[in-house]
């Protein structure tokens, strides 16, 4: 059995009351999305300088695996970080966030991919080579943190 509330109680917002409410609905989404807008445009900031700094050092490290290993190990606990300290805030995200997203990080992944094969195969002792690449690979996820942050 259904519990109705009385009539008394129930009462019917006016014109300018509704008007009201919805506005104030809407500022409250508007604050919701635009907070997650930032948290993974941050997310995305970090990794196009995470992706940046590894490569440079890469370079740096000349070869030596102990150095490539502990680059690595720092790039691979700051992606972790980025991750975790940002990512699981989210609950919320602005229309168009999956097309941004996925094509920052899918643009990034196939960037970065080339830039360590050729760079590994063709270019270990050139050391300019490693901060231009690290800038190609970490393009499509500034782009993407650009784009985000002004949805």
């Amino acid at each position: 059995m259904l519990h109705r509330p009385r009539e008394d109680t129930v009462s019917t917002p006016t014109p300018a009351e509704a008007t009201a409410l919805l506005e104030k609905a809407g500022a409250a989404g508007r604050r919701v999305r635009a907070g997650s807008g930032s948290r993974t445009g941050a997310w995305l900031t970090g990794m196009a300088a995470a992706t940046w700094g590894y490569l440079t050092a890469l370079g740096v490290a000349g070869g030596s695996d102990e150095r490539v290993l502990l680059v690595s190990a720092v790039f691979a606990a700051t992606v972790l970080l980025l991750s975790l300290g940002l990512l699981p805030g989210v609950r919320v995200n602005r229309a168009g966030f999956g097309r941004r997203w996925v094509g920052a990080v899918v643009g990034w992944g196939v960037l970065y991919a080339a830039a360590l094969v050729l760079g590994l195969v063709l270019m270990r002792d050139t050391l300019a080579y490693w901060p231009a690449a690290g800038l190609v690979a970490a393009l499509p996820l500034a782009l993407g943190a650009r784009a985000e942050l002004r949805s």
